[in-house]
């Protein structure tokens, strides 16, 4: 069972569930790129569209807010919003960089093992 979601890594509980543990990590313009390209979705209240200002204000920081327990980010802090944060370490995660083509036939092999 393959399970994406960027939240995912931030509950110990989840992660305790999870064989193998992978993020594909990509910079603001790419994410901000991707997200413009599904520009609707249909979620379970209905219809949903982003507002324009919809990346700045709630993906892109909550996209931060939850992945700054990871080191992912040169600006890592264990403060979320003020408050002290669990650190959550996951041993053996692979991170690829979705900047580079053909990220997960390189990184097969690596999966594969698991």
């Amino acid at each position: 069972v393959l399970v994406d979601e960027f939240l995912l890594y931030y509950d110990p509980e989840v992660i305790k569930e999870l064989d193998v543990i992978f993020l594909v990590k990509a910079d603001r313009e790419i994410i901000k790129k991707r997200r413009k390209e599904r520009t609707s979705y249909i979620t379970i209240e209905g219809y949903f569209e982003d507002s324009p200002d919809y990346f700045d204000k709630i993906v892109w920081p909550n996209y931060i807010k939850f992945h700054k327990h990871l080191s992912l980010n040169e600006q890592s802090s264990d403060l979320i919003d003020g408050e002290k944060n669990e650190l959550v370490v996951i041993e053996d995660m692979l991170v690829f960089d979705s900047n580079h083509d053909g990220i997960f036939g390189a990184n097969l092999e690596k999966l594969l093992k698991r």
